[in-house]
């Protein structure tokens, strides 16, 4: 349904989300509920009937490397120890291998008590850009080897 000029009806708010992230996220605190886009199930490989609306369910597909580093992160960011929240960690695929993404969020409801009711964010996959990082440094390790050996 269109709306007035200058609005955004429902339909072009999910193309534009679509356009800047691969999955969008949304956390209710005091429910425990996590709502997950189409996308962020497509860029994962699973189907949404496959993993619980819980954070429980991402916090289980956090690679072990990364999982103590996020937490922290996702905590200091919902106790107000940290002004933002965006972070480069690995997710647990359907098919068991893991994808690099990046998750910004941010706090949109709070409780009386200064609690986080709700949270929004969106995960971008970064996978190919860290692979390629990974593959650069290897080559410059390989040639500063290569350097040293012959300068002996």
């Amino acid at each position: 349904m269109k709306t007035g000029l200058g609005e955004v009806d429902d339909q072009c708010l999910q193309v534009v989300l679509d356009i800047i992230s691969d999955g969008v996220w949304d956390w209710h605190a005091n429910t425990g509920y996590v709502y997950r886009s189409p996308g962020w199930f497509r860029m994962l490989g699973y189907n949404a009937a496959t993993l619980p609306a819980s954070v429980a369910s991402w916090e289980q597909n956090l690679h072990p490397e990364d999982h103590q580093r996020v937490l922290a992160h996702f905590d200091n960011y919902i106790h107000n120890h940290s002004s933002s929240y965006q972070i480069e960690y690995r997710l647990k695929k359907a098919d068991n291998s893991y994808l690099w993404v990046e998750d910004r969020a941010r706090i949109i409801e709070w409780n009386e008590d200064g609690s986080v009711a709700r949270m929004i964010g969106a995960h971008r996959d970064i996978n190919e850009r860290k692979l390629n990082l990974d593959r650069l440094a290897q080559q410059n390790h390989s040639l500063e080897d290569l350097v040293e050996e012959r300068t002996h």
